[in-house]
């Protein structure tokens, strides 16, 4: 601080490569228990999960900003400083600086420093290349900026959006939200031999290239309409045929999307509808919210999918970054999380008047309170009701159009179901973006062209293979090298015999290496050296043979269940029953 304070600096921009899951933790403590600090010049940004965003303080004459470059550039450092090009880590990581006789060593002390200063002199290599590139091809500076998906859509907005994006009212958001679904991942055959595996060049890239809805132009009845006639989303009840056996509709329950047969109620985009239609869903339009549409990426799908193809190194990261990312922008939550730092012998101040669902306890002197704005109207009474007590929350404007996040998921899905329903090919397993199959696919869908498929393997055959669940899956390739992706254990570290003991019903324990363990309750970080994890064999389908069976549903009225949403409620009601407020 001390050095800082030397620069005679108005403001200073701070990055960290990985602020919100690790050096944000520290950072934030440290800057709370800075001698003569004010507790109200310390703020922090922080996302749901929670992470931190970003941490400034007000200290004498200069405004420090600390920011997160992982969530600008999504690799880790030792990738950041390969494709920038600038001399990275010197050495690697030494678990002897995990323990405190660290300080008693001094050869070893002086190592760990030389290893820190080392993080910080490549970090600032890279993200001065970066700057470069972005200020000499776009004019933006790098230091505006807080992700990805804000850098894609300033780049966006500055040189290729010439038509004006309305945000949706609260209303609209919550009702489209319900279409934002995400990408098609399903499983079909537990075993197979001799598969291809193909994966699509740039699916949501390629969605995007589809009209979008822009303005929200009015609801009609699902009676005074046809499906074909109409653009927009609309509230439906489906029958998906008795006989599909690739269903290709998802529809999210309990917070699991599942592609189920039977019918339901749902919220979707009208391409979408058209879509499966086709393939013998039964589409009732209940009600129709209708919009105007526009094709908006075209030319900058083109300008860095153009780049993506041709290049290497720091400008291909940039193509891909900025063509994956920035559809992600349109879909931000409107609810936010404030934080508030208080001293603990006031804290009966703020309960009981905000909407508070979590506390970090920084000290023995100061909290830090985590609070909801843009709580939904009807949420805060539920808790009012419960509580009795007069909550308030505040209301910040938040730029967001869900509708066209939904309407770029949607597209994805739509382009992923001419893979779900080509004749003589068995499907066994589909992610959003790539398949399994048995046989070669047709070789007008392959090449390198946006939308079309490209051979995983590289003409090669999978060997075996087992499709687990979700997520869930391995086999051997023809170099007899084994691949294994289960969510929570480390990619392809499962042997062949551990995937098919698994397969056959067994629980296998794997160590997990050592890892850093975050508690943003009390902003320690504790490291553990291994840590056991079970994998088991599990499904919500029925296996009949080798084939699971698609589970049929029936809901007739529409899930509007916000989980995010119940769980801040949750949170909040817990904490008031804590403090006894009631």
């Amino acid at each position: 601080m001390k050095n800082l304070m030397n620069l005679n600096l108005h403001k200073c921009i701070l990055f960290t490569h990985n602020l919100g899951s690790f050096d944000g933790y520290l950072i934030f403590k440290g800057l709370l228990e800075l001698p003569g600090v004010n507790i109200d010049k310390v703020n922090s940004i922080i996302d749901e999960l929670p992470k931190f965003i970003a941490i400034d303080i007000n200290w004498r004459n200069t405004k420090l900003i600390f920011k997160d470059s992982l969530r600008v550039f999504p690799v880790s450092l030792v990738e950041l400083c390969k494709v920038f090009e600038v001399e990275g880590k010197l050495f690697p990581y030494n678990p002897e600086f995990n323990k405190i006789s660290l300080f008693d060593n001094k050869e070893l002390l002086a190592q760990f420093i030389e290893y820190s200063k080392q993080d910080s002199i490549c970090l600032l290599k890279a993200l001065t290349k970066a700057q470069d590139i972005y200020l000499i091809e776009h004019k933006v500076d790098i230091a505006t900026i807080w992700s990805t998906s804000t850098l894609s859509f300033k780049i966006f907005r500055q040189g290729f959006l010439d038509i004006n994006i309305p945000t949706l009212t609260k209303k609209l958001d919550d009702l489209i939200r319900l279409a934002y679904i995400g990408g098609s991942t399903d499983y079909y055959l537990k075993y197979g031999e001799d598969l291809k595996h193909y994966d699509v060049n740039s699916l949501y890239p390629k969605a995007m290239c589809n009209p979008m809805p822009i303005e929200f132009l009015g609801e009609s009845e699902g009676v005074n309409v046809r499906l074909e006639d109409i653009f927009g989303f609309a509230e439906a009840r489906i029958t998906a045929p008795d006989n599909l056996t690739i269903p290709l509709l998802p529809f999210k329950v309990f917070n699991e999307t599942l592609h189920p047969l039977g019918s339901w109620i749902g919220i979707y985009f009208t391409e979408e509808l058209k879509a499966v239609e086709k393939f013998g869903y039964r589409i009732e339009l209940i009600k129709v919210y209708n919009f105007s549409k526009a094709n908006i990426f075209n030319k900058y799908i083109d300008y860095f999918y153009g780049i993506k193809k041709v290049s290497t190194g720091a400008m291909r990261l940039i193509a891909k970054m900025h063509l994956n990312q920035i559809y992600g922008y349109f879909g931000r939550r409107r609810t936010l999380i404030e934080t508030r730092n208080v001293y603990k012998k006031d804290l009966m101040k703020y309960y009981g008047s905000y909407t508070i669902f979590s506390e970090i306890d920084v000290n023995e002197q100061i909290s830090t309170l985590l609070m909801s704005s843009n709580l939904d109207y009807d949420l805060i009474n539920e808790i009012k009701d419960y509580t009795q007590l007069d909550l308030m929350t505040s209301f910040r404007k938040v730029k967001s159009n869900v509708a066209i996040a939904a309407a770029v998921t949607a597209y994805a899905r739509i382009e992923m179901i001419q893979y779900k329903v080509l004749p003589n090919i068995k499907l066994y397993y589909t992610d959003t973006d790539s398949i399994f199959v048995d046989k070669d696919l047709p070789s007008n869908l392959i090449g390198d062209d946006l939308g079309q498929m490209k051979d995983e393997l590289g003409g090669g055959l999978i060997g075996k293979a087992y499709f687990l669940g979700i997520k869930k899956y391995g086999y051997i390739d023809q170099n007899g090298l084994v691949h294994s992706v289960f969510s929570g254990v480390e990619r392809n570290s499962l042997t062949w015999d551990e995937i098919e003991r698994i397969a056959d019903g067994n629980i296998i324990e794997k160590n997990s290496p050592a890892k850093f363990y975050k508690n943003i309750d009390n902003l320690n970080i504790n490291i553990k050296d291994q840590l056991k994890l079970s994998i088991q064999f599990k499904t919500s389908k029925n296996l009949v043979g080798n084939t699971y069976r698609t589970r049929f549903i029936h809901f007739d009225f529409l899930m509007q269940v916000d989980f995010y949403l119940q769980i801040i409620k949750n949170r909040i009601i817990n904490l008031i029953n804590k403090y006894q407020l009631k």
